[in-house]
């Protein structure tokens, strides 16, 4: 109990997702209510768990309670419901059914044969919970676990976009459950193998799916799982030579899907590999201007990014790690972590007033307004999106101010 309580409060300070798993630990105690063997004084041991569980909790609660409920307007604002950090001006609830073919796609895509082993691990062990009843409690406590978790972002999509991301929490106790039905399925397989290999040579009778010889579905998702494994990640270690051909066939495919009417369509549809591997190139650029501005202006430059991601990826491979500001929501946008640290304060004038900065995303218009001469510097060598300019603003004068 104890040890539960706390897994639950340290996963909780590195992601609240595990807050998830309590709904699923009530879902089996419900199914097993009538076989469980809980010690004598268990109600003992669940109040220390919770109590070391919401230790876990009070750091977090007394940070929102400090900084006006920060992460809980965050979490809204994902879905677009009043409270949240995002505007709610067209009305919170908006659903887009591809919101959530989306994702489901997004699950494939990411999961592949693991997705289908899953899916039919789960199936078979609901099918024998009577016939194999020893097995029972242990995959259906894996079941429970990933359920709510899955539930819950499939709810999600019918407010807002989801990231593919986001439910791959709950095919942690899945991917167990896969552990299972691969090993039955491949001791099956190899059986039926012998067998059909002992049969006469012409014509041994047609045993498999797609080939003559025996075939599992299971054992087929199992063996695609592990060439889509092995061949993603050899082309993981060059994206750089597999980006052409993963780009070619992924603008394929939207071609096809648009003509039959399930997408847009549009030829230039490819992943954005730049976001793997161009963070050090831009970087680069990003030096190459700063350096410029300190032979113009004999003073510290500094870099601001519109947005958070690109800003941190900028403070990690900046030569000397300056630190880069992000400006997102001082522009409409969505508050982040920048906002929080004090030495990333935008509206610090003393420090940042007069200066010069490499300016990344936003506008002309937008930055005028902040400096006194901005100069256009185009597109940032290694920039993977085609519409995010770069500018070199000189004299910060403040968001918001008109000096």
């Amino acid at each position: 109990w104890v040890a539960l309580g706390t897994a639950l409060a340290v996963g909780f300070l590195f992601k609240y997702t595990i807050v998830l798993l309590v709904p699923g630990l009530l879902l089996y105690v419900l199914i097993r209510r009538r076989r469980l063997h809980l010690h004598a004084r268990w109600k003992r041991w669940a109040l220390a768990a919770t109590a070391v569980a919401l230790a876990g909790v009070a750091p977090v609660v007394i940070w929102n309670a400090q900084h006006d409920w920060a992460t809980v307007r965050h979490l809204l604002g994902h879905v677009a419901m009043p409270g949240g950090d995002v505007s709610t001006s067209d009305g919170w609830w908006r659903w887009d059914p591809m919101w959530t073919v989306v994702l489901i796609a997004s699950q494939v895509a990411m999961l592949g044969g693991n997705l289908f082993l899953a899916l039919y691990s789960t199936g078979t062990a609901l099918a024998r919970r009577r016939t194999e009843p020893h097995a029972w409690p242990g995959r259906a406590f894996l079941i429970c676990c990933a359920a709510p978790i899955l539930l819950f972002y499939l709810v999600v999509t019918l407010f807002a976009p989801g990231e593919a991301n986001w439910p791959m929490a709950g095919f942690v106790t899945l991917l167990a459950l896969c552990g299972w039905g691969v090993v039955e399925a491949m001791d099956r397989f190899r059986h039926m193998m012998v067998v059909w290999k002992s049969l006469p040579d012409e014509p041994r009778p047609w045993w498999g799916v797609v080939r003559r010889k025996p075939e599992l579905h299971r054992q087929m998702a199992w063996h695609a799982t592990v060439v889509i494994g092995v061949v993603a990640g050899a082309a993981s270690l060059r994206l750089d030579w597999a980006a052409p051909s993963i780009n070619r066939i992924v603008s394929t495919a939207a071609n096809v899907a648009g003509r039959v009417g399930i997408g847009p369509g549009k030829a230039d549809s490819v992943i954005p590999l730049g976001r793997f591997m161009n963070a050090p190139t831009v970087a680069a650029d990003v030096d190459q201007h700063l350096e410029e501005l300190r032979e113009r202006t004999r003073r510290q430059p500094f870099v601001i990014s519109q947005h958070y991601g690109r800003a941190s990826q900028l403070a990690f491979y900046l030569v000397g790690r300056p630190t880069v500001y992000c400006s997102s929501s001082l522009e409409n946008g969505r508050r982040t972590q920048y906002d929080l640290w004090s030495d990333t304060d935008l509206s610090d004038i003393e420090q940042l007033g007069g200066r010069c900065a490499v300016l990344v995303g936003g506008s002309e218009e937008q930055w005028a307004r902040v400096f006194r001469r901005v100069e256009s510097i185009g597109i940032l060598a290694g920039e993977h999106k085609p519409d995010r300019e770069a500018y070199l603003g000189f004299g910060y004068r403040g968001f918001g101010r008109e000096d």
